[in-house]
């Protein structure tokens, strides 16, 4: 199962879990035990969601060439799609501010 099934996974299950309660039709008591557990369910899930979702990388924007002191083709930088962190180096796999993974895929030294 890759990252972006997990997900849909993830958001299924939350969303059959919150249908089953309304269902069963249990004292006020355990309703409200089951409403503070599936509320720690929901959180657990969105934070799983959250943290797959960070791990898909997603294309740099405004990425632009760093030439070395003779002019020539050095690296390259762009900003983070998520948080709009600047200046971020071709080498990083993650934004170091908000921890998304990132594609550098489409530079190529020809581009720039």
């Amino acid at each position: 199962m890759d990252k972006k099934e997990a997900i849909k996974e993830l958001k299924f299950e939350k969303n059959i879990s919150a249908g089953v309660m309304e269902q069963l039709g249990i004292t006020k008591a355990l309703r409200e035990i089951v409403a503070i557990q599936q509320k720690k369910r929901t959180q657990t899930y969105d934070t799983a969601i959250e943290a797959l979702e960070k791990q898909i990388p997603i294309k740099m924007k405004d990425m632009r060439a760093v030439n070395d002191f003779s002019g020539r083709y050095y690296t390259c930088i762009g900003t983070c799609p998520i948080c709009g962190e600047e200046n971020i180096y071709r080498n990083s796999n993650y934004c170091h501010k908000c921890g998304q993974a990132l594609d550098w895929e489409e530079v190529n030294n020809n581009e720039l």
